[in-house]
């Protein structure tokens, strides 16, 4: 269980009242598949999924919650990715748990599987489990290949790549793949040159919610097929959640692999 150390679950809950305000859309995602969303009292600004996220009240972010508005809810616990300072502290003005979870690798998120079954007694999170085994059990004895992952910033066209010890590398290898990156850094800056010393089998360019996905892909094939890399093996992920390491770990998965094979 990979709990930050201090904000473990005390003992599971089983009282109707529980509100539990949820700070992170990969935690909100795993409310939902989790089946305990009746739970959530509110959410922070950047989660939109799942489907009526929209109606809860906005908790703020992580790095500026809204004290008003969480005290508000009158909560019961707080949640969030990642330990914040201001969080704890507030839950501690309020006399109510702070729970805190990792997401850096895929072992963090089944880690908060099991947090929250143990939190929730009525939480399962086994059809989520099977959907992952099933990513992994694909045809044995293909040809193996790799991809190169970029991840794009829209507002200024930087990128950099995930790197060792991501999620992506662990959804890659499982399908017998490998992910293309820098020996060291899980998300590091590259040039253009590092990236076509790695040549890999696929350029994926991870644009979640680009204005103009086609504009994007066709931009880049241009780009690197210029430069001697096949604009063929480029592609464009623009879904919603390709870098949210939460519910739909088995569809970014598939998104993957529909460039691979």
């Amino acid at each position: 269980m990979t709990l930050i150390p201090g904000c473990g679950a005390e003992a599971p809950v089983s009282r109707e009242d529980v509100r539990a305000a949820v700070f992170g859309p990969s935690l909100a995602e795993l409310f939902h598949e989790g089946g305990v969303w009746s739970r959530v009292a509110g959410v922070d600004t950047f989660t939109e999924w799942p489907p009526g996220a929209d109606t809860l009240p906005r908790l703020g972010g992580y790095l500026d919650p809204s004290p008003e508005a969480v005290a508000a809810l009158s909560p019961t616990s707080i949640h969030s990715v990642g330990d914040s300072g201001r969080l704890r502290e507030l839950a501690g003005r309020l006399g109510i748990p702070y729970h805190s979870y990792r997401f850096d690798d895929l072992g963090d998120v089944l880690a908060v599987c099991d947090s929250l079954e143990a939190l929730y007694p009525e939480a399962s999170f086994d059809r989520f489990r099977e959907r992952l085994e099933g990513v992994f059990a694909r045809e044995p004895g293909r040809e193996p290949r790799s991809a190169a992952l970029v991840v794009y910033m829209s507002h200024d066209g930087r990128f950099t790549l995930a790197g060792s010890g991501t999620f992506y590398q662990e959804l890659l290898e499982g399908m017998g793949c490998t992910l293309a990156a820098p020996e060291s850094g899980t998300y590091p800056d590259v040039s253009v040159e590092g990236i076509l010393m790695l040549y890999p089998d696929a350029l994926i360019f991870l644009a979640p919610d680009h204005p103009d996905p086609s504009g994007l892909l066709q931009s880049q094939r241009d780009f690197w097929g210029a430069r001697g890399y096949p604009p063929e093996r480029v592609f464009v992920l623009d879904d919603d959640f390709v870098l949210i390491p939460g519910a739909r770990l088995p569809e970014i998965a598939e998104r993957l692999e529909s460039c691979l094979y």
